[in-house]
């Protein structure tokens, strides 16, 4: 008899367990609590460095004039920010990483034909390039339109318009 009653119970509880309880979901309105407000003070950065890696390749001549072309609408853009023009340096590097391994002390052999992609010994290794026909202050491998402390343009580093200087810069040719 205790078994029939422990069984009886162990059903019961068991068929409890099983059942299908009301689980309605039921809207939650939640409350909106204490909202704090907070200034943050920032400091304007003005200055803006870009870095254009250009591909020097002879079939990328076409795509290197229209960069060229378009880059007045470029410097339009940053003439469009509030404030005017920031303190702005462009600099130009191209994807001319030359034959040589990093550690090599010799240059490299040539790889490719000539006028046709060719790259040999230690290319332009990344640096930044100033070609000939852009004017910039002794030193300078980069366009500078700077600002002075209090904001007032301090003028570029180089001749002529912005566009044009770009338009030399952007300009690379693939070493023979």
């Amino acid at each position: 008899m205790r078994h029939a009653v422990a069984s009886f119970l162990g059903l019961a509880v068991a068929g409890l367990l099983t059942g299908c309880p009301d689980r309605s979901i039921s809207e939650v309105n939640p409350l909106q609590g204490r909202v704090e407000a907070k200034d943050i003070p920032i400091k304007i950065n003005r200055k803006v460095d870009i870095l254009f890696l250009i591909d020097n390749s002879p079939s990328m001549a076409d795509k290197q004039k229209n960069l060229a072309d378009n880059f007045p609408k470029f410097i339009d853009v940053l003439d469009s920010i509030q404030g005017g023009r920031p303190d702005v340096h462009i600099a130009v590097v191209t994807s001319d990483m030359g034959s040589n391994g990093a550690l090599d002390p010799m240059p490299g052999p040539a790889v490719g034909q000539l006028n046709n992609g060719r790259c040999a010994g230690f290319g332009d290794a990344g640096v930044m390039k100033m070609p000939a026909g852009v004017t910039t202050t002794p030193g300078n491998v980069f366009l500078a339109d700077e600002l002075d402390m209090s904001g007032n343009r301090i003028g570029p580093n180089f001749n002529g318009s912005m566009s044009d200087a770009f338009a030399r810069m952007a300009t690379v040719v693939s070493r023979p």
